[in-house]
């Protein structure tokens, strides 16, 4: 038997339960000497799914977008130096 912070947790995930999409899954023993038994609960990490997957993602496309700017030559680079330099 082990302790885990989702031990201490569960109680004030009882009554969350509906909004931080709780989830437990469960093996039962099975005859008198049983040789395994399975328990595991997790909490959908809500922020990660609905806010900073989306937003990373829609990052990634933008930046895909500007990857022509990195060609990977260096007298460009210097090109780019100087074009930005030119306004100051």
């Amino acid at each position: 038997m082990q302790y885990t912070a989702s031990s201490f947790a569960r109680p004030i995930l009882n009554i969350f339960r509906s909004i931080l999409f709780f989830k437990v899954e469960a093996t039962r023993p099975k005859g008198y000497f049983p040789t395994e038994a399975k328990l595991s609960s997790n909490v959908k990490d809500a922020s990660q799914d609905l806010f900073f997957r989306p937003l990373f993602y829609a990052i990634k496309r933008f930046s895909r977008k500007l990857k022509w700017i990195q060609s990977g030559h260096t007298q460009i680079y210097i090109l780019y130096i100087l074009f930005y330099l030119s306004f100051y």
